[in-house]
C-alpha cells in the first residue's frame, strides 16, 4: 500500500514534463491504484509541489492532459467518447490543480456578434472558465483572429443571424463537432445611426425615420435573436436542459436613451425572453436577458469607427450622465453578468432581465440633478 509522503516520491519518479514525450509505463501501471478519492488530494499536492506551478497556465493544461492520457483506465474512457469528453476529465483536474475558477467546464456555447465587443469579451470569458466556445459573426477577419488566439476550444463560423438558415446550420454544426449545445447566447446587434459622440448625437425622430431603418434594426436584433433561440431550442429540448441569453439593453427599463427603432427592437427581445422561459421551462432550459448601458467599445454595427478621442468624449460623458461615478460600462462587465447567468450558479433564474447599468434606470435623474444643485450651493436638501 503506497502511503501518503511515499505516494510524493512515486509521482516524482515520473511527473517531470520530459516524462511527456511517451507513454510512461511506469505510470500507466501506478496511476490506476492511485486515483482514487482517498488519493486524489494528495496526487493534487504531489502535482503543485513539481515546477508545473512555474508555467503558464495553457502549459500546465498541456501537461496535464499527458498526465491523464498516460493513465491507461483513463485514457480508454478518453479514447472511447472522444476529445470532449477527454477535457471534462482535465477539467476536474484543472480545477483542483490550479485553482482555477471554472464555472462553465465542458460546456458548449455559441456566442452570436463574437468577434469584438460585448461578444469578444463573453467569447473570451466563457472559453477561459472551460467552455468550448463557437464565435459566430459577419466579421471574419476578427473572428477567426480571437479563435486562434483562445487556441484549443475555440473556433470561428460565419453566420449572418438575420438569414435562418445560416443559424440554423450553425447550431447543426456545433452538435455535429461537440455532440451538443449548452449555452446560446444571442448577443448579435446593430444600431440604426452612428452615434458618435453620446453628447452631441441626437436619437432623432419618428418623422425622420425611414422603413429602411427599421427593416435592418429588426432584422438582426429581433428576427436574429428569434432564430438563435429557435434553433438553439430544437436541440437543446431533447437534451431536456440548457440556457439561452439575449443581450438586451437598459432601454428597456427606461425610456429616452435609444432611437425608437432600437429600442423597439429590444423590447421585443425582452418580450421574447420571457415567453421564452415560460414555455421552454418544463424542458429544463433558463433563458435570460442581460440589458447593459451604454458601452463605447461594443464593436456593434452601425456604431461607426469612432477615434480614441471620440471614445473618450463617449466614456467622459457616460461619466457625467452615468448613476454610478467613477466608473465606466466596459465590454467585460457586461459578459461577467452573462458568464452568471450562463453558469450553474444561476441554476433557478429563468426570465430574468439583468439590467446592468449601474442604477441609472432606476433613478430620477431630475431630482438627482436637483439634488446635486442643492449640495453645490450649500444646501441639504430641497424645500418641498
Amino acid at each position: 500500500m503506497v502511503v501518503d509522503v511515499g505516494l510524493r516520491d512515486v509521482m516524482g519518479l515520473f511527473l517531470s514534463p520530459k516524462a511527456f514525450k511517451y507513454h510512461n509505463p511506469f505510470a500507466m501501471a501506478i496511476v490506476p491504484c492511485l486515483l482514487n478519492d482517498r488519493n486524489f488530494d494528495c496526487i493534487v499536492t504531489a502535482l503543485v509541489e513539481k515546477e508545473w506551478r512555474d508555467f503558464p497556465l495553457e502549459r500546465q493544461w498541456d501537461l496535464l492532459k499527458g498526465f491523464i492520457l498516460s493513465c491507461h483506465p483513463i485514457w480508454e474512457i478518453g479514447n472511447g467518447a472522444g476529445e470532449a469528453e477527454q477535457w471534462n476529465w482535465i477539467a476536474t483536474f484543472r480545477s483542483r490543480i490550479c485553482g482555477f475558477p471554472s464555472r462553465l467546464e465542458g460546456k458548449v456555447a455559441i456566442i452570436t456578434g463574437g468577434a469584438s465587443g460585448i461578444g469578444a469579451s463573453a467569447a473570451s470569458l466563457f472559453h477561459q472558465h472551460g467552455a468550448w466556445v463557437v464565435i459566430a459573426d459577419i466579421q471574419d477577419e476578427p473572428g477567426q483572429a480571437l479563435a486562434a488566439k483562445l487556441g484549443q476550444r475555440a473556433s470561428y463560423a460565419r453566420c449572418d443571424v438575420s438569414i435562418e438558415a445560416d443559424v440554423r446550420d450553425l447550431v447543426d454544426a456545433t452538435v455535429a463537432e461537440h455532440g451538443r449545445l449548452d449555452l446560446m447566447y444571442n448577443n448579435a446587434g446593430v444600431l440604426d445611426r452612428p452615434l458618435g459622440s453620446v453628447l452631441d448625437c441626437p436619437l432623432g425622430s419618428i418623422l425622420d425615420t425611414s422603413l429602411a431603418d427599421l427593416d435592418r434594426v429588426i432584422r438582426v436584433n429581433l428576427y436574429g435573436a428569434f432564430h438563435g433561440a429557435k434553433h438553439a431550442a430544437r436541440v437543446m429540448v431533447p437534451q431536456r436542459q440548457g440556457c439561452i441569453l439575449f443581450t438586451g439593453s437598459n432601454c428597456t427599463a427606461i425610456a429616452g436613451v435609444a432611437t425608437h427603432t432600437y429600442a423597439a427592437s429590444k423590447q421585443a427581445v425582452v418580450g421574447l425572453a420571457r415567453g421564452l422561459a415560460a414555455e421552454l421551462g418544463e424542458h429544463g432550459i433558463r433563458v435570460n436577458c442581460v440589458s447593459p448601458h451604454a458601452v463605447s467599445r461594443t464593436g456593434m454595427s452601425g456604431l461607426g469607427k469612432l477615434s480614441e478621442d471620440e471614445l473618450a468624449r463617449w466614456d467622459d460623458g457616460t461619466r457625467v450622465i452615468g448613476n454610478l461615478k467613477g466608473r465606466v460600462l466596459a465590454p467585460e462587465s457586461v459578459a461577467r453578468a452573462a458568464l452568471y447567468l450562463a453558469s450553474d450558479e444561476a441554476d433557478y433564474v429563468s426570465g430574468l432581465n439583468m439590467v446592468v447599468d449601474g442604477g441609472y434606470s432606476v433613478v430620477n435623474p431630475s431630482m438627482m440633478m436637483a439634488l446635486a444643485a442643492s449640495r453645490s450651493y450649500g444646501k441639504v436638501g430641497l424645500n418641498v
